[in-house]
């Protein structure tokens, strides 16, 4: 009777840790407020990696051309480079979800697998300019625990302040360029 309960109880909580270990992740992001409109934002999310047994995220085939290695990045830096090259690469074909932010400037993904996914902005909008940045699913808390419920804050930055700086690094370019041909 013993080996009986303890081979039915084994039969129970294997699939409930396979469940909660994938399709189970959730990603809630919030944009920053910059000043301007946040609903409305249409904001995509790409899985571009996917955590392997023993912990490891590698990148997912259709971007092994990048060059990207999760494993190089170490510092910020690192991680928006990586994120502008991926950002560049992801197709249309591998979007894994794609929503509107509400008033509030969130939106969520859920039911999401394990794995390292892109987030960007889907096209231009009045709240500005959303930088792309990498969400681990799960990714290790202070405590030890693996979190499946991410939230994430995105930098976004005032289409304004983008043109302006475009315009004095043009401007620039441009006296550079003349003092050069004198």
């Amino acid at each position: 009777f013993c080996l009986m309960f303890i081979l039915l109880l084994q039969l129970c909580l294997v699939p409930a840790v396979s469940q909660a270990a994938n399709g189970q992740g959730k990603i809630q992001v919030q944009l920053n407020d910059i000043g301007t409109v946040r609903e409305g934002v249409v904001v995509e999310c790409y899985q571009v990696g996917e955590l392997k047994d023993g912990g490891e995220y590698l990148l997912l085939d259709e971007y092994k051309q990048t060059g990207v290695d999760f494993s190089d990045i170490k510092t910020a830096e690192d991680h928006r480079n990586a994120a502008e090259i991926l950002e560049k690469a992801v197709k249309p074909s591998g979007l894994s979800h794609s929503d509107k932010t509400a008033a509030d400037g969130t939106v969520s993904f859920e039911n999401l697998d394990d794995g390292i996914y892109l987030i960007k902005q889907g096209a231009k909008a009045e709240y500005g300019i959303m930088q792309a940045f990498f969400v681990y699913v799960p990714y290790t808390g202070t405590d030890g625990a693996f979190v499946y419920d991410v939230k994430a804050n995105a930098k976004g930055e005032n289409m304004e302040s983008t043109a302006q700086t475009t315009q004095t690094t043009e401007t620039s370019g441009s006296s550079t360029e003349e003092q050069k041909t004198k």
